[in-house]
C-alpha cells in the first residue's frame, strides 16, 4: 500500500467519523436520559411503599380473610431496559398467623390488598 493509498483511507475514515459523531453524541444523550427516567420509575415505586398505610411488621388481613404479619412488599414489575414504564401494582407476602397465635415459619402470597388490623 502506497502512502497516497493510506492517506486516502484515513481521509475517508475521518469524514464518516464527522458524519456519525453527532449521531453518537445524541444516542449518548438519550442513553443518560433513560437512566434517569429508570432511576426516577424506581423512586416512585419506593416512595408508592414508603406511603401505604401498613408497614412490614404489621399485622394484617388480607381479602381471603387470612391473618398475619406483613413480610414483604415487592413491586409486581420494577421499571427496566425492557419494559420502559412504571407500575404500582404491588405483590404482598405475610407470615401467617398459627392457631396457638404465634407467626408461622413461611411467608405466603397475600390475596389481594392486605388490610392493617
Amino acid at each position: 500500500m502506497t502512502k497516497e493509498e493510506l492517506d486516502k483511507q484515513i481521509d475517508r475514515w475521518l469524514k464518516r467519523r464527522e458524519t456519525i459523531k453527532p449521531f453518537i453524541d445524541r444516542m449518548v444523550k438519550l442513553n443518560v436520559r433513560r437512566e434517569e427516567l429508570l432511576q426516577d420509575m424506581k423512586q416512585l415505586q419506593e416512595d408508592y411503599i414508603k406511603a401505604l398505610p401498613f408497614k412490614v411488621g404489621d399485622k394484617v388481613i388480607d381479602e381471603a380473610g387470612n391473618v398475619g404479619w406483613l413480610s414483604r412488599i415487592v413491586p409486581h414489575h420494577t421499571p427496566s431496559e425492557k419494559y420502559m414504564r412504571a407500575t404500582l401494582g404491588l405483590v404482598f407476602f405475610f407470615y401467617m398467623e398459627e392457631k396457638d397465635g404465634t407467626r408461622a415459619k413461611h411467608d405466603v402470597y397475600t390475596y389481594g390488598r392486605p388490610t392493617k388490623l
